[in-house]
């Protein structure tokens, strides 16, 4: 886990320090005050074993593939475009130990290109020259672990799709979630989710919580229709039904609750957490993320623009709750982007004196 994070150059954040995370963090802000991008930037950074993460973040921003160029694959993650400086991402974990990253952008040449016997711009072989081939612009990975192991890969845009070169260090995936509202995940990620979650016997808090969006819900399962797996949740006597037939609220939860069994000793990135979900039914939630993170050892970060939901989250993390959550409030001061930590104390405190904390 991190406790702290420090961004520059990438998106509208030119120069960000966190310097005081917890194991459930909530982030607010008025609108483009770089929430999001915060979520982003963790994603990148938990993301080495990947070889092509800017297409998926650009999927992530509502674009449809085939992406073909750079200016919509990856200008877009530097500050104000500027492809010329490069955007640096380091965190800090619970041990003192560093991990980061640096994006940085080569533009397209007329010069004749380098390859190597272990494909194009590896770097880790003698290079040769490709007559008639010219450099396009390319966008270089650099990361550094908390081991010490560098990591290099590099990305270009070819025949309207993203490829990349391969990395002398073999990295081992630390699992991380990036929810979205744009997006659901397919019916079988979350199937294969559900399994894992069952086979830890883990299926309790899901059910507990559901019942909190949706009272005549007695359990949930895995079955198949069509030859597909699907989780089916029993309403009464009625047959299961598949899940995404139920309202939306009770697939956000299901969603938010089995991937953090899939990203264990990782993140969980969820942008809008409150998207789908009753005001009523907020505190239910949060208790819900609470203990789920705790089970997975996950480490979460969500926003929101919801008065209710950030209300919500300061309850539910109250008492023995508390050293575990952070809202960190994102606002624009004389044209940068600056960042406020609230222990739950605090917010609460703030809360009760219906002070405005959302930025």
């Amino acid at each position: 886990m991190y406790k702290s994070i420090h961004i520059q150059h990438f998106r509208g954040l030119r120069d960000l320090t966190i310097a005081d995370l917890g194991r459930v963090n909530l982030i607010v802000g008025p609108n483009n005050a770089g929430k999001t991008s915060l979520l982003e930037a963790l994603w990148l950074l938990e993301g080495p074993a990947t070889a092509t993460m800017t297409s998926a973040l650009a999927l992530l921003r509502g674009f449809e593939p085939p992406l073909q160029t750079p200016e919509l694959l990856w200008h877009g993650l530097f500050y104000q475009r500027d492809v010329t400086q490069p955007a640096r991402i380091e965190g800090v974990e619970l041990g003192g130990k560093s991990r980061s990253l640096e994006l940085s952008a080569t533009v397209a040449t007329s010069q004749p290109i380098l390859t190597s016997p272990e494909g194009l711009f590896s770097g880790f072989a003698s290079p040769t020259l490709e007559d008639g081939l010219k450099a396009p612009e390319t966008l270089q990975y650099r990361y550094v672990l908390a081991d010490g192991t560098e990591v290099v890969r590099r990305v270009w845009a070819s025949e309207g799709r993203e490829e990349a070169s391969a990395s002398k260090a073999e990295v081992k995936a630390r699992s991380s979630t990036f929810l979205t509202t744009r997006r659901w995940l397919p019916a079988g990620a979350l199937a294969t989710a559900f399994t894992r979650a069952a086979d830890d016997e883990q299926l309790e808090v899901l059910e507990r919580s559901a019942r909190q969006l949706e009272p005549g819900l007695h359990a949930f399962s895995l079955g198949y229709v069509e030859g597909r797996p699907l989780i089916r949740a029993r309403l009464g006597e009625d047959r299961p039904l598949p899940l995404h037939l139920l309202g939306d609220g009770v697939v956000r939860l299901t969603e938010i609750l089995l991937t953090a069994y899939s990203c264990t000793d990782g993140l969980e990135l969820v942008d809008e957490i409150e998207n789908g979900f009753h005001h009523s039914a907020l505190e239910a939630v949060w208790r819900a993320v609470d203990e789920t993170s705790v089970a997975a050892n996950v480490q979460v970060f969500a926003t929101t623009h919801s008065d209710e939901c950030l209300r919500a989250a300061v309850a539910a993390f109250s008492g023995k709750r508390a050293k575990a959550f952070r809202l960190h409030r994102l606002s624009r001061v004389k044209g940068e982007i600056r960042a406020t930590t609230y222990s739950q104390e605090l917010a609460l405190a703030a809360t009760e004196m219906n002070l405005e904390v959302r930025g």
